[in-house]
């Protein structure tokens, strides 16, 4: 099994709020071979730190996997558990929700309606790998105009509209002000259960508001 293909079980098993960057750099490490020494030099940690983050990692794999999870089981119980994914091929016609169970969580604004997409496969593969494996929380994309920037963006959010708890669309082409902008975004996150009265006053305030349902849900 490729490493790559290990981290994508990894974040399958254990949701964001349960793993976070240094946890995952372990795992990467482990998944190489390196002793916890080693690990202290190549990412810059006391190794009796990374020890200790480690062992919470094996508990909340074997929590997950229901049975023990050390780094020096860490391949076998890992393939054991891609082959048993690979048995279950459950066939449904229904709609599709997302990992998160949910399906309605989105405002797709005025998005363009794509109704064909050619080629731009090797950019669209690239853009949705930093966005779902690497987990880039900004990507830039940019190219003189009519080459194609917003139909590889609407396609690849499409694409991936079901690995995230809320999908919000926002053009910026006649944008309104950005504390109007901000106002509707919370109030969207927050399942229209935030009043804008009861808001901070200023824009920064309102931005800080934001960012909290973002840290707070997968967007």
């Amino acid at each position: 099994m490729k490493e790559s293909e290990a981290v994508r079980i990894l974040r399958d098993l254990l949701d964001v709020a349960n793993l976070n960057d240094l946890q995952e750099a372990i795992f990467r490490c482990s998944w190489q071979g390196l002793s916890y020494p080693q690990m202290s030099t190549e990412l810059g940690y006391d190794a009796g730190y990374i020890r200790v983050v480690g062992f919470q990692l094996w508990q909340a794999l074997s929590d997950a996997l229901g049975q023990p999870v050390t780094k020096k089981n860490l391949h076998s119980r890992f393939e054991q558990y891609a082959q048993q994914l690979a048995q279950i091929q459950p066939v449904s016609s229904a709609v599709p929700l997302n990992k998160f169970g949910q399906a309605d969580h989105q405002d797709w604004g005025d998005r363009p309606d794509l109704t064909t997409f050619y080629g731009r496969q090797s950019e669209l593969t690239r853009l949705q790998d930093w966005i779902q494996h690497d987990r880039c929380r900004l990507v830039g994309i940019f190219g003189i105009g009519g080459i194609g920037k917003t139909a590889i963006a609407t396609q690849c959010a499409e694409q991936l509209q079901h690995d995230f708890q809320y999908v919000l669309w926002q053009s910026l082409r006649n944008a309104p002000p950005p504390n109007q902008f901000v106002v509707e975004a919370i109030q969207f996150l927050s399942d229209q259960q935030a009043i804008e009265q009861n808001l901070p006053p200023d824009v920064g305030g309102r931005i800080d508001h934001l960012l909290g349902y973002l840290n707070a849900q997968h967007c």
